[in-house]
């Protein structure tokens, strides 16, 4: 009997097994990233999910989200320029350099950046909301979206490596495990169907 006779998708149930809680845990670790880093993101929170692929006897695990969550994930970078903190303190010049980590750990620089116009305040408006800004007396909510508009437009926006700053923490482990959970399936196949069964 030949191993190509007996080796499909269900020859491989622990390291099926272990992709799946990996891909949860993944998931679980990015939602606790955007929770802690940002304000306001709890469509993008819950469009995160994973899917676990088999073709031509290989697994991938992919991880998805809204469009929004590859700004989130990887920054967008700022114009640059003079940003004011409000009051009596003067403008701080600010480079606008936003960077990401990769899943091999390393820190790049984000390939997004904004360009000829800034945040529209019709978008920053109802995030204000959800975020909890509050507005202190003698402002307007569309002051201080303009004010938040600009800074962003200046500043950028921080990568928060929601998925691949995980991925690259546990890297080690992960092939460690993979590893384990193959040569299991792989032993449990052999005694199953080649000493098992009739040559």
């Amino acid at each position: 009997m030949s191993a190509r006779g007996w080796i499909q998708r269900k020859t491989y149930k622990n390291l099926e097994d272990y992709l799946n809680s990996y891909g949860k845990y993944i998931v679980r670790q990015a939602r606790k990233t955007i929770t802690r880093k940002t304000k306001g993101s709890g469509q993008l929170k819950d469009s995160l999910k994973y899917k676990l692929n088999f073709k031509k006897q290989d697994f991938s695990v992919e991880f998805n989200s809204n469009k929004y969550g590859e700004f989130v994930e990887k920054g967008v970078e700022g114009v640059g320029g003079l940003v004011s903190k409000g009051g009596s303190e003067a403008p701080t010049a600010v480079a606008g350099f936003r960077t990401y980590i990769t899943i091999d750990g390393k820190r790049r620089r984000s390939p997004y950046k904004f360009k000829g116009s800034r945040p529209p305040i019709t978008s920053l408006i109802p995030w204000m909301t959800t975020a909890g800004i509050t507005i202190k007396a003698g402002q307007t909510i569309e002051g201080v979206a303009h004010a938040i508009s600009w800074g962003i437009f200046r500043r950028g926006t921080p990568g928060i490596s929601f998925y691949t700053q995980p991925i690259s923490a546990t890297k080690r482990l992960f092939n460690k495990k993979l590893k384990e959970n193959f040569a299991r399936d792989i032993e449990v196949g052999l005694m199953t169907h080649a000493f098992g069964s009739k040559i």
